[in-house]
């Protein structure tokens, strides 16, 4: 049985400009290792080979590809942050969506007090929300 599953995200050359930018928006994650190619390396000479960082306490691996490839990320495959308050929902949100795309707007729904749903300049998808439902569901029903 396997000890962890950890997310892998495979950027084209922009690994380390993600890193930094995530370190910067959500407080108290950190970089544990970076290692990059050297000269003779696959990939370009001083990206990043391979990176382990924690990000809100999850442990994820960034890399930069040595080959360029003709897919990217898809908001099928999203990173869920469930905020302590409102306003973390609103200060993520104006971080991860600036130079990126709103797919749900930042709002009230039935689900979360507070969410938003966004593609960040990477390419990233993040969906934020805020721990509280908006309205308690009708008894029997789901809120999803």
């Amino acid at each position: 049985m396997p000890s962890a599953v950890t997310p892998f995200v495979m950027f084209n050359g922009q690994a380390e400009e993600a890193i930094n930018f995530y370190l910067s928006v959500f407080k108290g994650s950190r970089l544990e290792s970076i290692v990059r190619y050297g000269v003779d390396g696959m990939g370009a000479e001083g990206s990043v080979m391979h990176s382990t960082l924690f990000i809100a306490g999850q442990k994820m691996i960034f890399i930069d590809s040595a080959i360029t490839h003709k897919f990217a990320f898809s908001p099928s495959q999203s990173f869920f942050v469930n905020c302590e308050s409102i306003a973390e929902v609103d200060e993520y949100h104006k971080a991860l969506s600036a130079h990126g795309k709103v797919l749900m707007p930042l709002d009230s729904y039935e689900f979360s007090a507070r969410y938003t749903w966004v593609i960040d300049r990477f390419g990233l998808s993040w969906q934020l929300g805020h721990k509280t439902v908006a309205k308690p569901p009708e008894p029997g029903k789901s809120i999803l």
